[in-house]
């Protein structure tokens, strides 16, 4: 006897980040690496901690700064 197996349904697509380093959040704002950081320590810019020197920005909240 086969058994009938149907394959296992997609898996719904996750929303992937663009993430930017502190340079090139920066150079999007047009502002120096200072100005970025006082925006992070402010919480208007979210970052992701990718080990504990690589800190990456997320890119949406650039945009949504931008458009503000």
């Amino acid at each position: 006897m086969t058994a009938i197996t149907t394959p296992a349904p997609a898996a719904a697509p996750t929303a992937t980040r663009r993430l930017l380093t502190i340079k090139n959040t920066g150079i999007a704002l047009d502002c120096s690496r200072s100005t970025v950081l006082r925006l992070i320590k402010d919480e208007k810019l979210r970052v992701v901690t990718l080990s504990s020197r690589a800190v990456r920005v997320i890119a949406a909240d650039v945009d949504a700064l931008l458009l503000a």
